[in-house]
């Protein structure tokens, strides 16, 4: 039966349209985040270079960070195109999809049900709900919304099939489905969510045989992306093995997961970009951590009975019950790619099945108090959604809050404390910095990267000895990674151990190794040693195979001034200025270097340069006043 769309349905759609560019609107003024964002646009130069006929060949053919899906990127290249490398754009891109996703979900559910009310709030739930933030304003998780768009297409597509067959109807949801496993393989679960919808609300008569095979190609386009996914992850590097995470410890997460999104659903709080895994914490695998499961699998073995013995009279119910938990299993851990627990991304989709179960079942109870008794708790739902999902956008602001959130609002966050120990490395919060990355390895001190962080700390924070053992530990744990025992090298020239650190660095260059570190080592090495000649060989060497390696050309710069070598200096502060432009000491030798070359002018305002920028700075005082 045909259920046409009137104007108080276009003005329903308008009004999800505007409520979700108002909830998610704050995210035009966050910044890219380092947490992927690098790897999928700022620093990929694929993508940062827009859309060329080299990218769109690169996306289709290329594995990178270990998923294939070739459309998400062609969205990050046109965004590039459009905007450049400017966050607000490519947010912007994000939060219109998925106003046009909340759109589109009405829009089926009202033609394929013939109610516009519960149709309207099922998309309002769906879109205004804080779990739903970072997967619009995280730039990197493009790939949930745009998948999300085709998804929905989809849906429309198949409601107009199902109502009056047609093979161009058919063929157009064939051709959506797989353009959405381009953007994301996550849909690989919408055959079976058609099955269902073909009960309802589509209600339709055919017999499950002939709706089965009716989905053949869509089963064999979802078999393919998975076979593909498999590959990409694997050969990334991105899933677990058995013997990191054995099946019985996934499936008890598996559980809780599922419990957790649906607590979750309905009290949205202390939410957070990373939930560790239970089982690879501090506590890892116990017996508290089996009884929650078993726990949580009581639970939902409770509810699915309920809702099955109650298919008939609650077909809506049982349908957003199942295909919830049909479309979390890619994503449960079952598989496990990465370490976390669960994500807010994942309820992306399956929060919009479950969404329907709760808005159609309310709106079925008997009675008219029932109803309008569910019409105001619906209504107050929305309204502190109102309040708690631009809240929740302000937590993606930029890096630092980002990982300041999520540390704050989960225990044991490893990753929180070492990604911020890396914001302070950079910003120079040495103390902070040291405090976090030891916060980190107090939960897993398992991580090189985390040990590497603390020994590179401690060591700007003028004590090498101190810095010696969390480098050797790094090193031990990831023997085969030259960076580690390069870094301890450094450590141990900088806290006099010159023979320990030769005998290390002859290691590897033994070993093969012969890249800019490797150099720059030897080349501090030697100049301790007093041995010029042999320093700045070895920082020349550096600077060839690394041109902008920002030790070396100040070292090298500060040799060559001492050595009357003007030219060479000034050229290599030149070059530090331009890569370090906030850098108080780079302005100050610079200006030392014009100044013996004989460049006064220039030489006074790279003084000037300096004090601005770190007021106070007696020697370059001392030089401005010289120079006058």
């Amino acid at each position: 039966m045909q259920r046409p769309l009137g104007s108080r349905d276009l003005w329903l759609a308008l009004l999800l349209a505007f409520g979700s560019l108002a909830l998610f609107g704050r995210a035009r003024s966050n910044d890219f985040v380092a947490y992927d964002d690098d790897l999928y646009v700022t620093e990929n130069p694929e993508v940062a270079g827009g859309l060329t006929a080299k990218g769109v060949a690169w996306a289709f053919t290329e594995i990178h960070s270990a998923n294939w899906h070739p459309l998400t990127w062609l969205s990050h290249m046109l965004d590039v195109a459009i905007f450049g490398l400017e966050p607000a754009g490519h947010h912007a891109t994000s939060v219109l999809l998925h106003a046009a996703n909340a759109v589109l979900f009405f829009l089926f559910l009202r033609r394929a049900t013939g109610r516009a009310a519960p149709a309207f709030f099922t998309a309002a739930l769906f879109s205004a709900h804080p779990l739903r933030v970072e997967s619009v304003a995280w730039v990197a998780e493009r790939k949930d919304v745009l998948s999300g768009l085709f998804f929905f297409l989809v849906l429309v597509a198949w409601e107009r099939h199902a109502r009056e067959k047609s093979r161009g109807r058919y063929t157009a949801a064939l051709l959506l489905f797989a353009a959405g496993l381009l953007a994301k393989p996550m849909l690989v679960t919408l055959p079976l969510i058609l099955l269902l919808l073909d009960r309802w609300p589509l209600e339709r008569n055919a017999s499950t045989r002939e709706l089965v095979l009716e989905k053949l190609p869509f089963f064999a386009l979802a078999l393919a992306s998975s076979a593909v996914t498999w590959i990409a992850q694997r050969s990334g590097g991105a899933t677990a093995t058995l013997e990191h995470l054995p099946l019985a410890l996934r499936l008890e997460n598996a559980a809780l997961a599922c419990v957790t999104y649906l607590r979750q659903t309905f009290w949205p709080a202390d939410l957070a970009c990373f939930y560790p895994h239970p089982a690879l914490g501090k506590g890892g695998a116990s017996a508290a951590l089996l009884l929650s499961a078993l726990g949580a699998a009581t639970l939902l073995a409770s509810i699915s009975i309920a809702v099955f013995l109650r298919r008939k009279a609650a077909p809506s119910v049982c349908f957003g019950w199942t295909a919830f938990l049909v479309m979390l299993v890619p994503v449960i851990g079952i598989v496990q790619v990465g370490n976390q627990a669960h994500a807010d991304r994942y309820t992306y989709l399956p929060s919009a099945a479950l969404a329907s179960g709760l808005a159609f079942g309310l709106a079925s109870l008997p009675g008219a108090l029932a109803r309008s008794a569910s019409a105001v708790l619906g209504a107050a739902a929305l309204v502190a959604f109102s309040v708690l999902t631009p809240r929740q956008v302000g937590t993606w602001k930029d890096s630092l809050v980002l990982w300041e959130t999520a540390a704050r609002r989960t225990e044991g966050n490893y990753l929180a404390h070492w990604r911020l120990g890396e914001l302070y490395l950079d910003e120079g919060e040495l103390e902070e910095a040291e405090r976090v990355f030891e916060a980190a390895l107090a939960i897993r001190g398992d991580l090189p990267e985390v040990q590497n962080g603390l020994g590179k700390a401690r060591l700007e924070l003028g004590d090498p000895e101190r810095s010696l053992e969390p480098f050797e530990r790094a090193r031990r744990l990831a023997p085969r990674e030259p960076i580690y025992a390069l870094n301890l090298a450094g450590a141990r020239i900088a806290a006099g151990e010159l023979d320990l650190a030769l005998a290390l660095l002859e290691e590897l260059a033994r070993a093969g190794e012969d890249g800019a570190e490797l150099h720059f080592d030897l080349g501090l090495l030697a100049q301790t040693r007093g041995d010029e000649d042999g320093a700045i060989r070895h920082y020349r060497a550096a600077l060839e195979r690394e041109s902008d390696h920002r030790a070396a050309l100040s070292n090298l710069g500060e040799m060559l001034l001492v050595l009357g070598d003007t030219d060479g200096a000034v050229a290599r502060f030149e070059r530090l200025v331009e890569l370090e432009p906030a850098d108080a000491i780079a302005h100050y030798n610079l200006g030392c270097a014009l100044a013996a070359h004989g460049e006064r002018a220039r030489a006074r305002e790279s003084f000037r340069q300096a004090l601005k920028l770190e007021p106070g700075l007696a020697p370059a005082e001392e030089r401005l006043r010289a120079l006058r």
